[in-house]
C-alpha cells in the first residue's frame, strides 16, 4: 500500500506541475485560452482563430510535428474558435516544448 501511495503522489505532483506549467505558457496569451480540469488529466485549450479545429490541427501537425486532441472530435460545435484537448498526463519537458511550438 505504501509503494501505491508513493506512486499516486509522484503522479499527482506532476499532474499539479503540468497544470501550473500550461498556465504560465498559454495565461498571459491574447492567442490561447483554456479550462482548468476539474478532476481529469486533460486541457482544454482554445486557439482564436477563424479555422476549424480540424484544418488548425492539420496546419499545427503539419508546420510543428505536434499532436492537439481537435474539439470537433469531442462534439464540440464549429461555430465556436477551434477547442482542443491536451493531456497532462505526459512528461513536463514535452509539454513545454509542444506548446511552445503552437505559440510560435
Amino acid at each position: 500500500m505504501e509503494e501505491y501511495s508513493k506512486t499516486l503522489d509522484s503522479n499527482l505532483l506532476g499532474y499539479y506541475s503540468n497544470t501550473l506549467l500550461v498556465k504560465k505558457i498559454l495565461g498571459s496569451s491574447a492567442v490561447f485560452d483554456f479550462i482548468e480540469p476539474q478532476g481529469g488529466f486533460n486541457m482544454g485549450i482554445n486557439i482564436k482563430s477563424k479555422k476549424s479545429s480540424m484544418e488548425l490541427f492539420k496546419e499545427i501537425f503539419l508546420n510543428t510535428g505536434v499532436v492537439l486532441t481537435p474539439g470537433e472530435v469531442f462534439d464540440m460545435p464549429k461555430s465556436l474558435d477551434p477547442w482542443f484537448r491536451i493531456t497532462l498526463a505526459n512528461n513536463g519537458l514535452d509539454i513545454e516544448t509542444a506548446l511552445t511550438k503552437v505559440y510560435e
